[in-house]
């Protein structure tokens, strides 16, 4: 499979001769996924963008489930035998991911809404006696339902493993760490089965909905009022609010989120300056007044710190010769 969408009961990769299974792009979602050894099912090529979202069924591979770079596994329910060099993706309610690594270009997305692993946040359980030690690398992601706000003496175990080695980049052991709103932060503590996130800190306040830090860095000065945030600084036509949420500077008229579209044979490409930590959402429409969401859009890097889309038919269906107009939204 190399794109579009797909929605299966179960998916399986046999034993004997080694054998693939491949979605290397596109989503799929899959009640249960068996790989038997020497089998395995492959997650993405590392260059196309693949998703695999469990449903919450069984899934067990004695062979291996790989998610390659710029892949995403998400969703619900406990994987045995697993590699990533991808993204563990937005992992709600995963109870357990065992065999795990995280390498390169990977990492964690952790939701927390609540108290309670897997329940109330996510969780990445590799805390059954394994071969080797988990391996940590890649980045740790944090996002903070608005309407629970967790008191300084809370601990969500976000990682449990009987063993592991390495760290998050981006979090180290006592660092803190930013949700990516920028608006909390929590303290990263590395324990001998767990990572921890705890001393929960607002770095909004004064309540204006915009960092302290960043506006002072920025402006000299926190909070900002109604009509410096409105206001557009350095020219670029973005607020200085719009510029706070996409992670730009709102002195410089160079750094903004701004879509450039190229055509080609009659296919569209958009592209727009990325900043790490961002997700982004491509959105379409034939009138400029009714919008659809593209669910899972297939993103390209062309060169560090640019992304692409290219509207194919693949993620929005064909245009069927109509005029189509986009919009790049960024949380």
């Amino acid at each position: 499979m190399f794109s579009g969408h797909a929605e299966i009961g179960a998916l399986q990769s046999e034993g004997g001769p080694p054998g693939r299974l491949q979605i290397l792009g596109g989503t799929v979602r899959a009640g249960s996924i068996y790989a038997s050894a020497p089998a395995q099912v492959e997650i993405g090529d590392g260059v196309r963008r693949a998703v695999l979202e469990l449903t919450g069924g069984n899934y067990f591979s004695s062979g291996r489930i790989i998610i390659a770079s710029n892949s995403v596994v998400a969703g619900r329910g406990s994987i045995a035998g697993f590699t990533n060099s991808g993204t563990y993706g937005t992992l709600r309610s995963v109870t357990a991911i065992t065999n795990a690594s995280l390498e390169g270009s990977s990492g964690f997305d952790v939701w927390i809404s609540a108290l309670g692993p897997a329940t109330g946040h996510s969780l990445l359980n590799a805390a059954q006696p394994l071969p080797l030690p988990m391996v940590l690398g890649g980045q740790l992601r944090v996002a903070l339902n608005p309407s629970f706000q967790p008191q300084a003496s809370n601990e969500f175990p976000v990682v449990m493993f009987t063993s592991a080695t390495g760290a998050f980049s981006n979090a180290p052991h006592e660092s803190r760490l930013k949700t990516v709103d920028n608006l909390a932060s929590f303290l990263v503590l590395y324990r001998p089965n767990a990572i921890v996130l705890t001393d929960y800190r607002s770095t909004d306040l004064d309540g204006d909905a915009i960092e302290d830090a960043w506006a002072t860095n920025h402006f000299g000065h926190s909070p900002l009022t109604s009509a410096e945030k409105a206001a557009d600084s350095d020219g670029d036509g973005v607020s200085n609010y719009d510029e706070f949420r996409a992670g730009t500077d709102p002195t410089d008229p160079a750094s903004v989120l701004r879509v450039s579209v190229t055509i080609t044979q009659g296919v569209a490409t958009l592209r727009w300056p990325c900043v790490d930590g961002k997700t982004y959402r491509i959105h379409f429409s034939g009138d400029v007044r009714s919008w659809r969401q593209v669910s899972d859009p297939t993103f390209a890097f062309p060169q560090a710190g640019l992304c692409e889309w290219t509207d194919d038919g693949r993620d929005a269906g064909a245009a069927s010769g109509q005029m189509r107009f986009y919009r790049v939204a960024v949380e």
